[in-house]
């Protein structure tokens, strides 16, 4: 094979495999990854700022709450565990050593079997990662004034969708039949959130009424974005193998390759600066986002405390505009790798790997749409004293930006809720959205209404052996509250 050649397999494999760096939903509701994130109607306080912002007005006295750095995260993919990783990519089982003096295991050569198996199980696969942190988070709540919070968030996230024949490459058919590689993205983003929210109940009422309470609350952002990645839409790698005429079997490939990224800040991107994390730092975009939502809660007997929750919020509808730093990657090819020389029946162009500086572009923020409902059960069913809540909720991404999925994800949650050293126990179900079906579990400790403490797992496969899990999340928060 020519140079030329090998410069178009090349290509196809840079344009399928790009490296990513880590964008879903938030992970800061620590309490409602261990539900399944399923927390829109039932999340108060300081808890609901990235959930939903109705929910900060949810509060039964005049408080002062602060965070200490919470933060959650998730990585994984959709079709590959940690035993499977290892399995096809963990080596031969012994060792050599490198000529930078490192000990490093030897690769392991597949079968043709398991060669054939690791290519299916790639198809169509997704990966992701989400980390998010809050370095500031602060909420004032009066009943006559409202609440009013303040929050820093930063944000790091990533997807990549693997086309549907990606196998192709790895059987090694490349060239054997026609091959068309579409359907296929990656994503990256990394930004930091200045977000100031305000909430306020419309109408409450004494045990005599069936509406509790009926709340509302937005919120306005300001972003700072530091480094972003996008593949074109529309990109694809066709490799078509033809008979010239007057032969009988030996094939010439027509090749057809069209594939680009934008990016901006990823020239910088060694350069990374710890001071981001604060929100600081050098930024290569600057936007605007919104939160709105409402919350309902009813009461189904005459009881002071509401018995079922119902709850709306649109997150993260907004913009950034990328002015800095910026670079368009494009390869466009139309070619035809000869076997059969002299034969013109095909094109040739030839545009190859270009980069250059572009202008200022725009793109939106990971919006999506959450919808649903909490019952509390020791208010709901008459004799019942265990202090038990339900949740449910369905959620809808608006876009495909960074690891925000468009397809829609159910979910349902169950806590048992106490008090003091006594935790509260939470677990979760989720259907759909990127990470498919997950089982999430957590546990909170609410001492004197002073202190919380928030544990969570996003997948409680966990406990039955790391190497079967697909998909990692873990979320940790510490909230203090001055209650006058």
């Amino acid at each position: 094979m020519n140079f030329k050649n090998i410069v178009y397999a090349g290509a196809c494999l840079l344009m399928l495999a790009h490296p990513f760096k880590t964008n879903a939903q938030s992970r800061l509701d620590v309490q409602g990854v261990a539900l399944g994130r399923s927390t829109v109607a039932s999340a108060r306080g300081l808890n609901a700022i990235t959930t939903n912002p109705a929910g900060l007005a949810l509060l039964s006295r005049k408080t002062f709450s602060f965070t200490l750095l919470p933060f959650g995260t998730l990585a994984g993919s959709d079709f590959m565990s940690i035993k499977d990783f290892k399995h096809y990519f963990g080596g031969d089982g012994t060792t050599r050593v490198n000529a930078e003096g490192n000990t490093v295991a030897n690769p392991r050569e597949l079968t043709e079997e398991e060669t054939a198996e690791l290519g299916d199980i790639i198809n169509s696969g997704r990966i992701a990662a989400i980390a998010e942190a809050m370095p500031v988070g602060l909420l004032y709540y009066d009943e006559g004034f409202g609440a009013l919070a303040f929050a820093l968030t930063t944000t790091a996230q990533t997807a990549t969708q693997f086309p549907d024949d990606f196998s192709s490459f790895i059987k090694g058919d490349l060239g054997r039949r026609a091959l068309a590689l579409e359907d296929f993205s990656m994503g990256y983003a990394r930004y930091s959130t200045y977000q100031l929210d305000y909430a306020r109940s419309l109408f409450s009422s004494d045990s005599t009424h069936s509406l509790a309470n009926f709340s509302v609350g937005a919120a306005a952002k300001f972003i700072r974005g530091y480094s972003y990645l996008e593949s074109n839409e529309g990109s694809y790698a066709r490799i078509t193998p033809y008979t010239p005429q007057g032969w009988d079997s030996t094939q010439n490939w027509a090749v057809d390759i069209n594939y680009g990224t934008r990016s901006a800040g990823i020239k910088e991107f060694d350069n990374f600066q710890t001071s981001s994390v604060l929100g600081l730092g050098d930024a290569s975009g600057t936007g605007f986002g919104a939160d709105i939502g409402a919350v309902m809660t009813l009461r189904t007997r005459e009881t002071a405390d509401p018995a079922i929750s119902l709850g709306l919020s649109l997150m993260d509808a907004g913009v950034i505009t990328w002015e800095n730093n910026l670079e368009q990657y494009t390869l466009r090819v139309m070619d035809t790798i000869t076997a059969v020389y002299g034969d013109s029946t095909q094109y040739t162009q030839y545009d190859g790997v270009r980069n250059k500086d572009i202008a200022s572009f725009t793109t939106q923020l990971p919006m999506h749409l959450r919808f649903g409902g909490a019952a509390y059960l020791k208010n709901l069913i008459a004799d019942f004293t265990v202090p038990i809540m339900v949740t449910l909720e369905y959620s809808q991404g608006l876009n495909k930006v960074g690891a925000n999925s468009t397809d829609p994800r159910v979910a349902m949650g169950f806590e048992y809720t106490g008090m003091g050293w006594t935790p509260s126990v939470r677990t979760g179900l989720q259907v759909g959205g990127i990470e498919g079906f997950q089982w999430s579990g957590g546990l909170g400790w609410n001492i004197n209404n002073s202190a919380l403490i928030d544990l969570s797992l996003g997948n409680l496969t966990l406990l039955s052996g790391f190497s079967n899990v697909k998909w990692v999340g873990v979320g940790l928060r510490v909230q203090g509250n001055i209650m006058f």
